[in-house]
């Protein structure tokens, strides 16, 4: 699977896809990421999302190449979290990722949902970052009107205590993908 690039100018704090690839997999302790869209335009996932649209099912492959880092990342002591802001009616893509969600949660990523008809989340950023070692922010910038990749963006002057704040309170008012799973109606 290729990295997928953004359409902004890499340089200057933007990273390449493989840049931004290299640091999700060469983290020292802990990455968490926020993912507040409801829908992401990956091209990769056009089939298998195309697949779902048609059948409701969304086949995963065991040996898919995130789910085998992940494996790696936890079998190496480090810690995987993902927060994933779900808004009703939950959106196609959403139920399509959520194929995807189930795998990545056996395989050790402490993956959780917040569901905002629960739970309120306008102290939360409305866009999506990555917290690597509670000490770099990326900001991953997605087009409005597909949730396709902009591009990534270290932000070096982040304020790092009110990003671990976010983390800590989607962590919080968040539960585990797998109980969500299991309460979800079918």
């Amino acid at each position: 699977m290729q990295p997928v690039e953004g359409t902004h100018e890499v340089g200057g704090n933007w990273l390449s896809a493989q840049d931004y690839y290299d640091r999700m997999d060469n983290f020292r302790r802990t990455t968490f990421r926020f993912q507040a869209l409801q829908v992401y335009g990956i091209p990769h996932e056009q089939p298998s999302f195309q697949e779902f649209l048609k059948t409701g099912k969304r086949e995963v492959d065991p040996n898919d190449p995130r789910l085998v880092r992940m494996k790696a990342k936890r079998t190496r002591g480090r810690t995987t979290q993902r927060v994933q802001v779900v808004r009703h009616p939950i959106s196609d893509y959403l139920r399509h990722a959520f194929g995807f969600f189930h795998e990545s949660a056996r395989q050790g990523e402490d993956l959780r949902i917040l569901d905002a008809s629960k739970t309120a989340i306008d102290q939360l950023p409305e866009f999506d970052f990555q917290l690597l070692d509670d000490e770099t922010v990326i900001k991953l910038h997605y087009a409005d009107e597909d949730g396709s990749v902009v591009g990534r963006e270290v932000l070096p002057d982040a304020d790092i205590a009110e990003y671990r704040r976010y983390r800590d309170y989607a962590l919080e008012h968040s539960v585990p993908f797998l109980e969500y799973e299991r309460s979800m109606p079918a």
